[in-house]
């Protein structure tokens, strides 16, 4: 397998949407390699000025990675460049963030692969034992599917859909006075898993169980 199609593979056993496992990876690989090699880079910083630094989240993301200096590069070409008041709606100070943009495409590039690989009974095989993908991450695989991969990749979701609803509606039942004695079994966390499933809401940025 080349590498691309090695970390979709890593991404299925290991995420409960794989496409938002591989992406988050991505994510913080780019961000440590801008911090690495381009927090001095002119043309790097031009960009980071001009696209208005990052959304919250990715800010987030930079703030936990970096050291004291490279943020305080950041964050001085950023006051120095960003209008406190905008002076029309036409250069309104909108972030377009990088990393937003650099995960929509390799997001996209996993979706095509993963649509075209489970062409295959072996990725079939595989992507059955994973726990699927999130909503908007399907719809996506499902935008550039094949006829045939498209029936499939539904039939699959719809089956992981309704095993959920069965456990969420236990977890309700159970929080009846006339039930909650009963133990806890393979409903537990559904509530966690359905929000995932239904916005791919990541597991890391996810409370703690309750």
């Amino acid at each position: 397998m080349h590498l691309p199609e090695i970390a979709l593979e890593e991404a299925l056993q290991n995420g409960q949407c794989a496409l938002c496992w591989l992406a988050h990876r991505q994510v913080l690989r780019r961000v440590d390699t801008l911090l690495n090699e381009h927090v001095t880079d002119p043309q790097w910083r031009q960009a980071l000025r001009e696209g208005h630094g990052f959304c919250a989240h990715h800010a987030h993301i930079v703030l936990s990675r970096a050291n004291v200096l490279s943020l305080a590069l950041i964050a001085e070409d950023l006051l120095s460049s960003i209008p406190i008041a905008s002076p029309s709606k036409r250069s309104a100070a909108t972030c377009r963030c990088q990393l937003c943009e650099a995960r929509a495409h390799d997001t996209l590039r996993s979706a095509k692969l993963l649509a075209q690989l489970l062409n295959d009974e072996q990725w079939r095989t595989r992507y059955e034992a994973s726990e699927g993908l999130c909503l908007p991450h399907l719809r996506q695989v499902l935008q550039v599917s094949t006829g045939g991969v498209h029936a499939w990749l539904v039939a699959s979701e719809t089956h992981r859909w309704n095993t959920l609803r069965r456990h969420l509606q236990e977890v309700i039942r159970k929080h009846d006075y006339r039930f909650q004695h009963e133990p806890w079994g393979e409903e537990t966390s559904s509530w966690r898993r359905a929000f995932q499933k239904l916005f791919g809401v990541f597991a890391e940025e996810v409370p703690d169980e309750r």
